[in-house]
């Protein structure tokens, strides 16, 4: 596979499958930037700090749904396994990014460690997913 087949229109074909996932895709951007510019709370640094983590979330969610619905929509094996491998990367992603939030919302400072354990673990895992899609472009 090359990178002019994966913006090649002729490598996609509408799919009602596809609606939900890109419809998901829309409100989430629209939440994490709703909630990234929009600071309410307690105080104005600790809401903005909740919101960042939050919008990351969101973003995580979106890379994932984006990536779904164009694997829905590939014509061809070699585009809907590049879609499919890199919409992992924000199913790995939100389960670290699900959890610095918990920790932010509910300012569990002792709990950092754990997060970074967590990432580290999410880093590696795209890592070697990164490395696998790699080879796929030889």
């Amino acid at each position: 596979m090359d990178f002019y087949s994966l913006l090649s229109p002729e490598s996609y074909k509408f799919n009602p499958l596809s609606i939900l996932n890109l419809f998901i895709c829309g409100v989430l951007t629209q939440l994490g930037f709703t909630t990234l510019l929009e600071p309410k709370g307690k105080t104005e640094a600790s809401q903005a700090r909740v919101n960042r983590t939050w919008f990351v979330v969101c973003m995580a969610a979106v890379v994932w749904q984006f990536c779904f619905g164009m694997l829905y929509m590939s014509r061809n094996d070699s585009v809907a396994l590049f879609w499919d491998r890199l919409a992992y990367v924000g199913v790995i992603s939100i389960p670290p990014a699900f959890l610095r939030f918990a920790i932010t919302y509910l300012e569990l400072d002792r709990m950092k460690r754990l997060w970074w354990g967590v990432a580290a673990i999410g880093i590696g895992l795209i890592f070697l997913l990164a490395t696998d899609l790699l080879n796929q472009w030889h």
